[in-house]
């Protein structure tokens, strides 16, 4: 690390920055990339001294194999529909979105992960039906909720957190 200050992103805004991570997780508070670090479903993210590098590849080096999880997929199709300023939603909902996140005078402001946890929701249920990428995300998720095969037991269900 270069400071004394791990911290490399504001709370309220999308990640711009993250450490290296190696393969098997470990983060290289030598080396700031930028971007946000893709999420991979094995890999936690391991705190440890800063060392010799052991890996040559990083987590984000390794974009195409992680890059169709839902959860990437998700995170990339919110990215533009946030862009574009929520098209594709009801009046009310285009409301409540500009005032918790586009009011430059609100005072208790969400964090980042509290706003796309909130648009996702959103984007799932009222936009994601709209477009194919969306369609490919409802039917991925579809798929994952029917795991045993018999629909008696099967509750859909979607947790954002």
């Amino acid at each position: 690390m270069s400071s004394d200050n791990p911290i490399l992103n504001n709370p309220y805004e999308e990640p711009r920055l993250h450490y290296a991570t190696a393969l098997t997780g470990e983060l290289d508070y030598t080396r700031v990339l930028p971007g946000r670090r893709i999420f991979t479903s094995e890999l936690q993210s391991i705190p440890v001294g800063i060392g010799p590098q052991k890996e040559l590849m990083g987590v984000n080096e390794a974009a195409a194999q992680y890059g169709d999880l839902i959860v990437n997929l998700l995170r990339r199709e919110i990215g533009l529909w946030r862009s574009a300023t929520y098209p594709n939603t009801t009046r009310v909902t285009r409301e409540l979105l500009q005032y918790w996140f586009l009011d430059p005078q609100r005072e208790n402001r969400l964090f980042f992960a509290q706003r796309e946890a909130i648009e996702t929701a959103i984007w799932l249920n009222e936009v994601a039906e709209k477009s194919n990428p969306g369609q490919y995300i409802l039917s991925r998720l579809t798929i994952a909720q029917h795991v045993n095969g018999d629909e008696a037991t099967n509750l859909p269900r979607i947790a954002v957190s």
